[in-house]
């Protein structure tokens, strides 16, 4: 268990030039070295009439009431998956919608992901993920669980424009403003526009809705994992997103590319017996807020995932690939692998009751750590 000192947070010294700090440390009354080493998490004790005067800045300017302290200033680490996610006051699940105008039908949801939906509400409400223990998973007293439909894109493109505002205007309302909240993305960037807003915040020098397939060589991608489209789908302009891996590597299979540990881009898949999903996640631990991707590569690799998720079997994807004092990152390409569907073979027969075999890949720290953007 690894207990964090909240300070920063509650001072607002996330959203504020670091010269300020010295201001600060004069009006609270402490000495700099000893404001930076709290908000850094990085002192080894700490004295208690430091933390009185911190105390006592907070309360004489109303940014906490008496009735929150001590236990305002403290907050404990996430030490798995589950409490990661859970342990959040607002999780907001994101699902792709497609609009079928020439129909005049109402939105439809893709099957995948309301599945992989009501898996995740059914593990945050109902009983503890870790193991096979009953007890269940520990929940923020006034947790909100609320879900957004976003528009996919139109395999013409007509309504790319819309679903960019749309997806743009839904992430900075829940993004901005806001601390101890979960944005949860169902979906990959094929169904899902506000995957592309995660990943950009994510990575220094991603911009969403923006392609990076014209790089040189692909090691130059801003991203360490890309998404390479199926020729008959729509392809939308994306970050991670691609219709080619750079302007040197043809490759044209689709599948979730990602660099491995000797920095060569290597494939998970898909094809009639493979598939891919992706799990990427960005936990701020100074706002504690978390943004989270969880999608497969097709609606079949989407339901094996939320099979996954539905068995507890999610210990792969703890710890993060990157920790700091700051800032938690995880990124995993998961592989599945099918048999092939015989003749007769039932239409009913789900995509997991044919999984032979599922491998976890954690894409390498240097390969993620190198390309984050600063928090």
């Amino acid at each position: 268990m690894k207990i964090q000192v909240d300070v920063e947070r509650l001072l607002g010294l996330d959203k504020v030039p670091r010269p300020a700090v010295d201001r600060l440390a004069k009006e609270i009354g402490i000495s700099r070295h000893q404001l930076t080493h709290l908000m850094d998490n990085r002192a080894p004790q700490i004295c208690r009439a430091t933390l009185e005067a911190v105390a006592e800045y907070l309360l004489g300017h109303g940014l906490v009431k008496r009735s929150d302290l001590p236990h305002e200033l403290f907050s404990i680490s996430p030490d798995s998956f589950w409490r990661m996610l859970g342990e959040r006051q607002r999780i907001s699940l994101f699902l792709g919608v497609r609009w079928y105008e020439e129909q005049f039908l109402d939105f439809q949801v893709f099957a995948g992901d309301s599945v992989l939906q009501s898996v995740i509400v059914n593990c945050l409400t109902g009983v503890a993920a870790e193991g096979t223990t009953t007890k269940p998973l520990e929940r923020h007293t006034q947790q909100v669980i609320d879900s957004q439909l976003v528009l996919c894109w139109s395999s013409q493109g007509t309504y790319d424009d819309d679903i960019r505002k749309e997806a743009t205007s839904f992430f900075t309302l829940h993004d901005t403003g806001h601390d101890d909240r979960a944005i949860v993305c169902l979906g990959s960037i094929s169904s899902n526009a506000v995957t592309d807003l995660v990943v950009s915040q994510a990575f220094k020098d991603a911009a969403a809705f923006r392609s990076q397939d014209d790089v040189r060589h692909t090691a130059e991608r801003s991203v360490p994992f890309a998404l390479l489209y199926k020729r008959e789908r729509p392809q939308p302009a994306s970050c991670w997103g691609a219709t080619r891996l750079s302007q040197s590597d043809a490759r044209s299979e689709p599948g979730i590319y990602f660099e491995d540990e000797q920095s060569q881009w290597v494939n998970a898949p898909w094809t009639d017996v493979r598939d891919a999903a992706l799990v990427f996640y960005r936990y701020n631990k100074v706002s504690r807020n978390l943004s989270m991707i969880l999608g497969g590569f097709s609606g079949r690799g989407t339901r094996c995932l939320a099979e996954m998720i539905r068995q507890r079997d999610v210990g792969e994807f703890w710890p993060p690939v990157v920790e700091t004092d700051r800032l938690a990152v995880g990124v995993f390409v998961v592989k599945f692998q099918f048999r092939k569907a015989q003749a007769g073979t039932s239409i009913r027969e789900r995509p997991f009751e044919r999984r032979i075999d599922t491998q976890v890949v954690r894409l390498p720290a240097d390969a993620v750590e190198k390309r984050l953007a600063k928090v």
